[in-house]
């Protein structure tokens, strides 16, 4: 794949591609209402609460019912895989799951598996594409639909996912999971186009086989900053949300320097042995979150030297363009800092930094929220006109601002 950054257009040769699947999209169950996955005991009440927490082999089971030399398999043609052109990608199995046993002696002959570092791991950068002008009107891509994913791993916390591709094909080669989100950042500046850089780690008891490439014959561009908007209030609808920006007016207005958001989610591996034949080659049975941030940084250029409210309503809409809208209710605000530059014109560089934190109505478990249509997700709120982020609405409420702004 090729990108030309000063057109924005998406050249896809005949390359390698990468397939990603929701494997809450693909069984919802295991997350909302299996006592097995999302629960832990409480210490002293004695009842199960919400936690994110998983066991990695009953969740496998559960999502499938095919199993291959101890792995659980979805298949290859399921019609949730989404081709993901991403621009890198890596994989890695677990390179330090052996170490040596102390002894007496010095030269150790002896060695023990260290289970829970029988982890597997995935590191990919993507760039979200648009069609080009002429093609607009058609959001019905299946290179598209991948964002929906990948948006899904920023509102829910841990969203684990499972990847296939076209070159892996050897067990030594196969993408195992499921892979949990751990890092995930959106980025855009004047000098590059948005960027998502996604890592997880995972375990082996999940895997599909290779798949054939999906023929890339539509023309697309790469997402700009011209294309992102910010606005410091938590709008309750993308409409509200289109309405307010168009309204802006010169003085208003703020020019994206740059701007981001970033999602850590600190995951624990647990295992239950360091020997037999599932433990070694499954490898940790269970996974949590012991911890979660929310934060960003923002970068505009503005008229004025004054600080913008930004206490006001304590909340924040960030828009990367298409359907990659994040609305966030509660933003505790980092002292900012402007800078002056000397052009013809006097402008201010204006730098802000912030922490998300939960929204208020926001449940334990972000997987029952979105599933019985709550709008709190976790940092995240959802649009109350389009709580799926659905691409197709969400791009022709734009275009309907667009052309009425024109109007």
């Amino acid at each position: 794949m090729s990108i030309n950054d000063s057109l924005g257009l998406f050249k896809s040769p005949k390359l390698e591609q990468v397939f990603i699947m929701s494997l809450f999209r693909l069984n919802p169950s295991p997350f909302t209402g299996d006592t097995n996955q999302m629960k832990v005991q409480a210490k002293l009440r004695g009842e199960l609460l919400d936690q994110y927490t998983w066991d990695l082999r009953t969740l496998a089971s559960s999502l499938s019912p095919q199993k291959n030399d101890g792995v659980y398999e979805i298949s290859k043609d399921n019609y949730k895989w989404n081709p993901i052109l991403v621009e890198t990608f890596n994989y890695t199995q677990g390179t330090e799951q052996f170490s040596k046993i102390t002894t007496f002696n010095p030269v150790s002959a002896f060695a023990k598996v260290k289970s829970e570092n029988i982890k597997t791991a995935v590191q990919m950068t993507y760039l979200p594409i648009i069609k080009k002008l002429e093609l607009a009107d058609d959001y019905n891509d299946e290179f598209l639909s991948c964002i929906n994913t990948l948006i899904e791993c920023f509102i829910l916390p841990g969203n684990p996912v499972l990847f296939t591709s076209t070159f892996m094909d050897k067990k030594s080669e196969t993408i195992y999971g499921p892979q949990l989100t751990s890092k995930i950042n959106i980025s855009v500046s004047q000098s590059a186009p948005v960027t998502i850089s996604f890592e997880s780690t995972g375990s082996k008891t999940l895997s599909s086989k290779k798949k054939d490439a999906k023929k890339v014959s539509n023309s697309y561009r790469t997402l700009k900053y011209y294309d992102c908007s910010i606005d410091f209030k938590a709008h309750d609808s993308t409409k509200e949300f289109f309405k307010a920006i168009k309204n802006k007016d010169s003085v208003q207005a703020i020019k994206i320097v740059s701007m981001s958001l970033d999602v850590i989610n600190l995951l624990d591996f647990k295992a239950t042995g360091n020997y037999g034949t599932e433990t070694i080659e499954l490898g940790p049975r269970f996974a949590l979150i012991k911890d979660r941030t929310v934060s960003g940084k923002i970068t505009f250029i503005a008229s004025s030297s004054n600080f913008i409210d930004i206490n006001k309503d304590k909340g924040l809409t960030l828009y990367f363009g298409i359907n990659l809208l994040f609305i966030m209710p509660n933003v505790i605000w980092q002292k900012p800092s402007i800078k002056i530059s000397a052009t013809s014109n006097e402008l201010y560089i204006h730098e802000y930094s912030f922490l998300a934190f939960a929204c208020d109505a926001a449940r334990t478990n972000a997987y029952i929220s979105i599933s019985t249509g709550k709008l709190d997700i976790s940092e995240f709120k959802l649009p109350s006109d389009n709580k799926e982020l659905n691409l197709q609405k969400i791009m022709k409420e734009f275009k309907t601002d667009q052309n009425e702004k024109e109007d």
